[in-house]
């Protein structure tokens, strides 16, 4: 495998929204598509998706999709365990990991969040313009994939609460990331 394919993008979409009427809310209308198809429009690596059956509402987008290994609905974490489960299964050694509600990334979002793969961090984090860590916005070692599997049977629901327990590199945006949690979020950035 080269090194250009080493890394996949995970998009995690398997979210219930109960802030938005449990709607798919990458599947909100954006621009001439949806939020999803313009954050596809943004990466240039392989993308799988995390999200819950039936997968057929994803017929459009031709991406292979994989759904949480455990049966209860364990929040994000459980979508980066089942990706870091497939990315390993699939020979890739990293997963960059996206929340699917998040209609723009910086321009050299992918660019920063490869950069310093070859170091030894097993998770590197992006910090948005504030130095706030954005725990979904990661680079993760399929490594991890053991430890969170492990953490998610012993009750870690949290992704901080997983990511505050590792090394983790930080990675400095200039940039105030977005992600939409509620129907007035959407109607603010459409």
């Amino acid at each position: 495998m080269t090194v250009q394919n080493t890394t996949v993008v995970a998009i995690l979409a398997g979210g219930r929204a109960q802030r938005m009427g449990g709607i798919d809310k990458c599947l909100l209308p954006w621009g001439q598509g949806t939020l999803l198809s313009n954050l596809l429009s943004q990466i240039s690596l392989p993308v799988v998706l995390n999200a819950s059956p039936p997968h057929t509402r994803f017929d459009d987008y031709d991406l292979p999709i994989v759904a949480d290994r455990f049966a209860q609905q364990l929040g994000p974490l459980a979508g980066i365990e089942a990706c870091l489960g497939w990315a390993q299964a699939q020979g890739f050694e990293r997963v960059v990991t996206l929340a699917g509600d998040m209609p723009n990334l910086p321009l050299d979002f992918f660019e920063k969040m490869r950069a310093d793969e070859n170091t030894q961090a097993d998770l590197l984090l992006a910090t948005a313009r504030h130095g706030w860590v954005q725990p979904i916005l990661g680079n993760w070692s399929v490594k991890l994939r053991a430890p969170l599997a492990q953490a998610l049977t012993q009750g870690t629901r949290k992704v901080r609460a997983f990511t505050d327990a590792q090394a983790v590199q930080r990675i400095p945006f200039d940039y105030d990331f977005i992600n939409i949690n509620t129907q007035a979020d959407y109607e603010s950035v459409r």
